[in-house]
Parts: structure tokens; sequence; C-alpha cells
């Protein structure tokens, strides 16, 4: 007799919430940009235990150096401070989402990390106001004339802003959703440039709330 042997294993408990990315900041040097992700979650579905999410790496290459944290925001709160500290939480380098991870950014198969998030700390996030903003930072090596940089989302998280600093060597941006079904309309950024910025031409970039974006898509940000 033949006897069948299967390997069970359970599934990552469920998110918080439905995900919401409030704002993606980044910030472009010459050699390298520094992308600041914040996802917003509220209490409903948490009532105890860790959670490990996976989250994807930006491209186009593997990051010097990523860290995580969790602040606490108030309940009506969108996002949190720039100055916030927040609490910083464990990180692991993994080839592709493990079975225990919920995945939060990107895809399944990408190279990327498995944010650990305890009970304690995830207690003292939604202390505040039961909600909190996981603040993801990825340093990317980034430099040429022309610079793309692609910026994984969720396929169920909205997307409010994207908000870019750069310094003299840079004098435009342009952003759009792009993947396999994207539409590549223009998405707005608000540019602060070190000097003044040629006027855009049309199409007139759109609020990435009021773009379509389809599942499997990222935020591709090109720098000139």
């Amino acid at each position: 007799m033949r006897w069948l042997l299967f390997a069970l294993v359970a599934a990552p408990p469920p998110l918080p919430s439905l995900p919401v990315i409030p704002r993606i900041k980044i910030e472009v040097a010459p050699k390298h940009v520094v992308v600041t992700e914040d996802v917003r979650f509220t209490r409903e579905n948490w009532k105890s235990g860790d959670l490990d999410l996976f989250v994807a790496f930006c491209a186009p290459g593997v990051p010097r150096a990523f860290d995580a944290k969790l602040v606490p925001i108030g309940g009506e709160d969108l996002d949190a401070n720039d100055a916030a500290q927040g609490e910083p939480v464990a990180v692991d380098r993994a080839a592709r989402r493990p079975p225990k991870a919920r995945l939060l950014l990107g895809r399944e198969t990408m190279a990327g990390v498995v944010v650990h998030l305890k009970e304690p700390a995830l207690r003292r996030a939604f202390s505040g106001g039961d909600a909190l903003v996981l603040r993801l930072r990825s340093l990317v090596p980034i430099e040429g004339p022309q610079r793309e940089l692609v910026i994984r989302l969720a396929d169920d998280a909205a997307l409010g802003a994207i908000d870019v600093a750069a310094g003299k060597d840079v004098t435009s941006v342009d952003a759009k959703y792009c993947g396999p079904h994207a539409d590549h309309y223009p998405v707005a950024a608000h540019f602060v440039p070190a000097r003044p910025m040629p006027i855009t031409s049309y199409p007139l970039p759109t609020s990435p709330l009021a773009v379509t974006r389809h599942d499997g898509d990222d935020l591709c940000v090109t720098f000139r």
C-alpha cells in the first residue's frame, strides 16, 4: 500500500485591514534614491498574535539598506509625520514570499524582505488610536542621465500621493503605473526641485487616486 504524505502549511493570518498607501516619498541623490513607503492599517481584523509581511524590493537593484518601523497614529489620521520616530521592527531577506508571510507589496515570486511584526509592538502601535503606519525605507542604487525607479505596490491598496525631492541634477520627474495591463497615463508627483522645473507637456498628470490601476501594476518614476 502506498501512502501519500501531505505537508499542511497553515495559511498566514490576515492583514489587520485593507492597506492604504497614503504617501510615497522619494529623495533623489546623484547615485541612489531613498524611497519611503507608508502603509496605513486600522485595527479592525487584528486581535492578537504576530504578523509576518512580505515586501518585494524596488528596482533596478537590490537596496543597499532597508528598514521598517511601526508608527502609531490617530484613528482619523491618514498618515504619520515625517519626523515621527516609530519603533524599529526586524526584517529578513527572502528570495520569494515564504508560506508563513502574508504578501503586502509586489509579487510573491520576487526577491524581498519579510517584515516581522510582533504582538507587543502591534499593541503599542495600535494603542494611540487603533491605526498605525508601517513605514518602509529603501536605499536603492540608481544613477545616470535618465534614471527609472520601479516601486512595488499592493493590488488592493489605494495610493494617495507621491512626493519627490531632488538636487540640481534633476529637472523633471515623470510617474506612471506600469505592468502587463497598465494604462501608462501620467500620474501626478509633487516635485520639489532645486531649480525651476520646465512646464509639463500634455497630457497633464492626474492624481494617483484618479488613475485606473490594475492588479500587478507597479509605480514607475523617471528622473531627468
